[in-house]
């Protein structure tokens, strides 16, 4: 389904299946699985914007999940039915690597399992998550034929400050809607303002300083190719997987 426009019957079959989806994702919860909604998906959920699944530029929205834990290896298995089923879904599972995580080559920074919880890491920076930075919450994310879909997912100002550590800075394509919903946070509900002055979220900073210091040449890399990308192709790539040349120079740098 990733194509330049989708009509209304394919989007109703679309977002019927998609509820589906979660459906499954809170049957699972019951076997121990935790799990995080993020990116543009839960922005639209805490906003109360309805969800359509096809961006203005012809792309279709990527579902980004963060799996914590998954003892029955749920996500995996629901991951196969996605792939055979003639409906797809574009979801990306993110799963938590184990304590003994050591990335020799990454792209990304990466949740890793710790003794006493939680980081994130990219490749020689990592950063402790507290247990508040962790807490999840119940929002509905209402879709364009008004459905009401239970999704799990961060406290809005922990969504937002995860959008600078991905690549040691905040994307060009993502700026605009990170200051809307900033600014919608600090408006409607006031809890952007009630978690951005805390130690915890200025760890999000500190994490993305030290990979800009520490890693100078891939992040301005990365930056100037998410610019262009932006300006030129209407972030076509970006919403795509990054060209294999351009993946082999990144893990270089």
């Amino acid at each position: 389904m990733n194509q330049k426009h989708m009509s209304g019957t394919e989007e109703r079959k679309f977002l019927r299946h998609l509820k589906l989806f979660f459906k499954e994702l809170a049957k699972a919860e019951k076997t121990g699985l935790r799990y995080a909604v993020v990116g543009g998906v839960a922005l639209a959920a805490w906003s109360g914007e309805l969800y359509r699944p096809m961006r203005s530029n012809g792309t279709m929205r990527d579902i980004d999940v963060v799996v914590f834990d998954d003892p029955c290896n749920c996500t995996k298995d629901i991951e196969k039915r996605l792939r055979l089923s003639d409906y797809q879904i574009p979801v990306a599972f993110s799963r938590a690597k184990s304590e003994k995580y050591r990335p020799r080559v990454q792209l990304f920074s990466q949740l890793k399992r710790t003794q006493k919880g939680y980081s994130i890491v990219f490749r020689g920076v990592e950063m402790p998550l507290s247990d508040k930075m962790c807490e999840l919450c119940l929002v509905n994310l209402v879709t364009s034929i008004g459905n009401a879909i239970p999704i799990r997912t961060f406290h809005p100002s922990v969504l937002l400050h995860r959008y600078i550590i991905r690549v040691g800075g905040l994307k060009e394509k993502d700026r605009k809607k990170v200051t809307a919903f900033a600014r919608y946070c600090v408006k409607s509900v006031g809890v952007y303002g009630s978690m951005h002055d805390r130690a915890d979220c200025r760890a999000f900073h500190e994490f993305a300083r030290n990979v800009r210091e520490r890693y100078p040449w891939y992040t301005r890399f990365l930056q100037a190719y998410n610019y262009v990308d932006h300006q030129v192709f209407n972030s076509l790539l970006s919403h795509r997987m990054i060209p294999r040349h351009v993946s082999r120079f990144l893990v270089n740098v």
